[in-house]
């Protein structure tokens, strides 16, 4: 059933509650698998009052109420076609983006630098706009170009 329910009452026409059990956290139950109109990215949607909005917000309203301000909601099921509002959790845009699979979510959940060495305490250097860096790793490759810098500067 493909379309875009136009009411509150048309939502519930448009839920399959026996969707499939989520692979990475089965204890959350069935997912509740959206029958309407799904956006390019895999986002579930549908008409209110004239706007497109998300079903799974709609879904969240209807059974555990307003998302609070600043905050957005997450699948905690990582299945974004899912609308059941038990598998979503309101957290805030930097949460949500952290807890992502994208190449930042994945570099910002690094603990150690390639090298092993910890980021954190006293060995974390944070760069504006720019991530964290390794003290250890930037203290050798600086002492590593200063070699080099020496070495050109001692063979002219």
């Amino acid at each position: 059933m493909r379309g875009v329910p136009n009411t509150l009452e048309d939502f519930w026409r448009f839920v399959n509650p026996d969707g499939p059990l989520p692979r990475e956290c089965p204890q959350l139950g069935l997912c509740w698998r959206w029958l309407g109109a799904i956006t390019g990215h895999g986002y579930v949607s549908m008409r209110l009052q004239g706007k497109s909005v998300g079903a799974h917000q709609v879904g969240y309203k209807l059974l555990r109420g307003d998302v609070p301000n600043g905050l957005e909601l997450d699948h905690l099921c990582r299945n974004r076609a899912c609308v059941n509002p038990y598998h979503l959790e309101a957290v805030t845009p930097k949460v949500n983006k952290l807890r992502g699979v994208g190449f930042a979510a994945m570099q910002a959940r690094k603990t150690y630098c390639k090298h092993g060495h910890p980021f954190s305490g006293d060995n974390l250097m944070l760069r504006n706009n720019r991530g964290r860096d390794c003290r250890i790793c930037h203290r050798i490759q600086g002492r590593k170009a200063a070699a080099r810098l020496h070495a050109r500067t001692s063979s002219s």
